[in-house]
């Protein structure tokens, strides 16, 4: 391998390690209310400015606005899914 000097590594390629990219660390999920509130008005703010995708960002533009609320409770950890299925088992 190549060693990199401090020189040319410019200030953008802060996500490059010898030539590879760097994985970023996956963004956890709000605890608080206040931030699952913050997640939630980020959310929406992307739908209103056309900038919401389903799936990844290569995805179609989500323009259904009970869509664009899916996608932000399962963002901020506020989605129901398997919620029925916790309590059965706690019934039981």
């Amino acid at each position: 391998m190549a060693a990199v000097t401090a020189g040319s590594v410019s200030a953008d390629s802060s996500n490059y390690i010898a030539g590879r990219r760097r994985k970023k660390m996956p963004i956890r999920k709000p605890k608080t209310k206040s931030g699952k509130k913050a997640v939630m008005k980020e959310e929406m703010g992307r739908f209103k400015r056309g900038q919401l995708h389903s799936g990844s960002a290569k995805g179609p533009k989500v323009k259904n606005r009970k869509q664009a609320v899916a996608i932000a409770l399962k963002e901020s950890g506020q989605a129901k899914k398997g919620y029925r299925k916790r309590v059965e088992s706690a019934e039981l």
